[in-house]
């Protein structure tokens, strides 16, 4: 029974160790994966209010005074954030007008470039062409593969009664607009229509955008005073709201890091209370056999040799136990990656490691435990009834 227990502390333990470094490897993988846009020095800046909003151009234009600012751009949502999807009618690769659910995101001019996307195909939005102003669309790779089409531009967006609301003007390479739990999906882009004249007055408060600034990464600290100095210029109701959009992506994986954070602690807790586990059997068992290492220190064994002795039945419990750990963890952490559409491989060297060190507390709490026994004059336990 008491090595049965040993075991099953064991067990847990090491399961524990290899679930904390495959999660920690999961969370690794993703903060190093390319999202298909840049997230580095990108500064989001929420714009509150239609009387704000209609302040854009001067904004813009006394942002850009500043030489730390590389880029302004506007949205209504950013990646990351909620996203709407709406089916559409849009042209097959016949013309055939096709339903398909498409993810859209309206943005202003200059958003490609501030955000770091690549158009695959085509061009992107132009202040100086008309036409992008309500009808021009870009769309992403994957939405092109959906549709089938061999040369998307030109393909047409219908609306309400088969009319043609859009055109493709241009294909921007896949980028990941929601969180790595899913995969990329069909995505559109559309011009924001910043014309809030129409809107009723009690309307207007309500109203929000997002800025989203290029920023230098020198001096942060300066250009953030400046952004907060022209914001209270133009909007002097409503607090500087802002945040960069690297740690607002983080945020979405608060739970992962949060959770794994918790299994790293209750891994040092079973750790812990399998070593008084094993503080107890080992001396229980020193104590059954001081006359046998008694007789073994007279015969000439060593200190450590004493210590091997009492020490290669905790380990054999311990491969054994890290042999049921690697397999219930195994299974538990490949149904934990089925939320990531992106995952890291399970790599079978981090169930070795969680091996190694569960026998590594072991033995070093075996020979603390038994050292002052395997030390000890045999004379002493040679003499005890």
């Amino acid at each position: 029974m008491r090595e049965l227990l040993v075991l099953l502390q064991f067990t847990i333990s090491a399961g524990v160790i290899a679930s904390t470094l495959l999660m920690q490897a999961q969370m690794h993988y993703i903060a190093g994966k390319p999202l298909g846009f840049q997230k580095q020095n990108r500064l989001i800046v929420t714009l509150r209010g239609a009387t704000t909003i209609e302040k854009l151009p001067t904004i813009r234009t006394e942002l850009g005074k500043n030489p730390n600012i590389l880029g302004v751009s506007e949205a209504v949502t950013l990646p990351g954030k909620t996203t709407g999807e709406n089916l559409v009618q849009m042209d097959n690769n016949n013309g055939v007008p096709t339903p398909v659910e498409v993810f859209d995101m309206p943005v202003a001019t200059d958003f490609v470039p501030v955000l770091g996307l690549q158009i695959a195909k085509g061009r992107d939005f132009s202040q100086r062409l008309l036409t992008d102003s309500g009808v021009s669309v870009l769309v992403n790779e994957t939405l092109v593969h959906k549709m089938g089409w061999t040369d998307p531009l030109g393909k047409r967006i219908y609306g309400n009664a088969g009319i043609v609301v859009g055109r493709v003007i241009g294909v921007v390479k896949d980028f990941n607009f929601k969180s790595l739990r899913t995969v990329i999906e069909p995505f559109a882009m559309l011009p924001l229509n910043d014309d809030l004249s129409g809107l009723p007055e009690s309307a207007r408060p309500s109203q929000q955008r997002l800025m989203v600034l290029n920023i230098k990464g020198d001096n942060v600290g300066q250009t953030l005073d400046f952004v907060e100095g022209v914001m209270r210029q133009a909007d002097a109701r409503h607090p500087f709201e802002y945040e960069f959009l690297d740690q607002q992506l983080d945020s979405l994986y608060k739970s992962e890091h949060n959770l794994t954070r918790l299994i790293g602690i209750f891994a040092a807790i079973c750790i812990f209370i399998a070593c008084l586990g094993l503080f107890g059997l080992v001396a229980f068992t020193t104590e059954q056999r001081s006359r046998e290492i008694g007789t073994r220190k007279v015969l000439g064994a060593s200190a450590f040799q004493i210590i091997m002795l009492l020490a290669q039945r905790i380990l054999l419990l311990v491969v054994i136990a890290s042999v049921l750990a690697a397999v219930i963890s195994y299974f538990a952490m490949d149904r934990w990656l089925l939320g990531f559409a992106y995952r890291a491989s399970i790599n079978p060297l981090v169930f070795l490691l969680a091996a190694v060190l569960a026998a590594g507390v072991a033995f070093i709490t075996v020979a603390l435990q038994s050292y002052k026994t395997a030390s000890a004059d045999p004379v002493n336990a040679l003499r005890e009834e």
